[in-house]
């Protein structure tokens, strides 16, 4: 997320390997860039995977393509996910916004949704170690993560009524704030990162 792609305690050189990163990418030009994705297609029973290099590669226009792939689940286009997904971003802003004195420099989103629709019930309930819960598909926006793992204990739970979409920040090994000590203190909430979250929560950019 964002334009500043270092911490304050890089170096010279790693500042401009940074922003070479930067102007050659989305996020020179959309504050945001993707840099992991699995999604999964139910016509095939696989995932398409992307990586870090995929998102690097991508223009404005192939950025969009590459979301809209992301809820696209090999069937049909879940549109029905952009108002929770948008609904978790604006939670998510309204929080930053109340938060002093730290910057997450270098950290990323996670946006998982369930792979199973509304009024779907999974083929087989899992009911051992053995037994695979219901396929999870995620995009990280920044940096290549695992999704968290969710499993269900109880089988009525794989009936879904409603969106199941989460959206973290993950990825914190250059946030600072003023009680960690560091050299440099930031004043305020991070007005970068709020700023491009709210891009992101835009229904044209989806």
């Amino acid at each position: 997320m964002g334009i500043r792609q270092y911490g304050d305690d890089a170096s010279p050189s790693k500042k401009q390997r940074q922003r070479d990163k930067v102007a050659s990418s989305t996020s020179s030009k959309l504050g945001v860039r993707i840099c992991g994705m699995q999604v999964y297609q139910r016509n095939s029973g696989r995932f398409i995977c992307r990586n870090k290099y995929y998102g690097r590669s991508l223009t404005v226009d192939g950025f969009r393509s590459t979301i809209r792939q992301f809820l696209h689940n090999g069937h049909r286009l879940r549109d029905d996910l952009v108002e929770p997904i948008v609904a978790k971003l604006q939670k998510l802003c309204r929080t930053l916004e109340r938060q002093e004195a730290i910057r997450f420099y270098t950290s990323s989103l996670l946006v998982i949704y369930d792979g199973h629709e509304d009024g779907e019930t999974s083929a087989a309930c899992p009911s051992s170690s053995s037994d695979r819960p219901p396929p999870k598909t995620n995009a990280n926006e920044n940096k290549q993560k695992g999704a968290p793992s969710r499993t269900s204990t109880n089988c009525n739970s794989v009936i879904l009524g409603e969106q199941n979409v989460d959206v973290r920040m993950i990825d914190f090994a250059h946030a600072t704030h003023s009680g960690f000590g560091d050299s440099c203190v930031h004043v305020g909430p991070d007005s970068g990162y709020i700023f491009e979250i709210g891009r992101a929560s835009c229904r044209e950019r989806v």
